[in-house]
């Protein structure tokens, strides 16, 4: 039995550490704030005069290249028009243009053209357009409500996230650590049981919420 249990926990060990390793095929992610200055008519017409705001993840991509649909991940936008923001939870119907490379932190004009779902059913579209030239003209919903100009984006630091497999080498290590647990249950006296167990038959435990 003994030789088992650490049988087991020597190969969850190394599934942690597999899993939690980047490998060569870890998806780089790519933040980018963006500010504009809006000129518009007051809400809830347009943005009016205030400052609106967008975020944009990128997967993969290298800066002063074309995008394509593969390298999108999310975009946020918010303006005093959208004051509840909108989001790409729908997906991306199209994109062109690029984001030129910049140090960390240094503001950039951009061309690019994101057109983003409105609906599950990919049957209505709003598009977010920003402009290098004009005074960084820029435009959400295909100009027809926001508009202003000071289109400025910034990128912040990038991240490396596992691959989905990363995450099932992991979850197959918590697995393996599950059944020692239960096998090692079956085996202590009654009068043992819950000594130095925490757990109790039917309690959650908090991690298993978060995979």
């Amino acid at each position: 039995m003994r030789s088992l249990t650490a049988a087991l926990l020597n190969l969850t060990a190394g599934l942690l550490i597999a899993a939690s390793t980047p490998s060569a095929q870890a998806v780089t992610l790519s933040n980018y704030s963006w500010t504009g200055t809006c000129q518009d008519q007051p809400p809830p017409v347009g943005c009016g005069t205030g400052t609106a705001h967008a975020s944009l993840v990128v997967q993969d991509y290298t800066p002063g290249v074309p995008l394509n649909l593969d390298n999108l991940v999310s975009f946020s936008y918010l303006s005093d028009k959208y004051s509840s923001g909108y989001s790409s939870q729908f997906g991306f119907a199209n994109v062109g243009g690029w984001l030129n490379a910049a140090p960390f932190g240094t503001p950039f004009a951009a061309d690019l053209t994101i057109l983003i779902w409105d609906d599950p059913t990919h049957k209505s579209a709003s598009m977010f357009e920003t402009f290098s030239f004009f005074d960084g003209f820029w435009c959400f919903n295909a100009c027809g409500h926001d508009v202003g100009i000071g289109s400025v984006f910034v990128q912040v630091p990038a991240a490396l996230v596992p691959e989905p497999a990363g995450f099932a080498l992991l979850s197959f290590g918590l697995m393996l650590l599950t059944l020692k647990h239960r096998r090692a249950r079956s085996t202590i006296p009654s009068e043992w049981r819950g000594i130095d167990d925490g757990l109790t038959a039917g309690q959650s435990v908090p991690w298993r919420n978060t995979l």
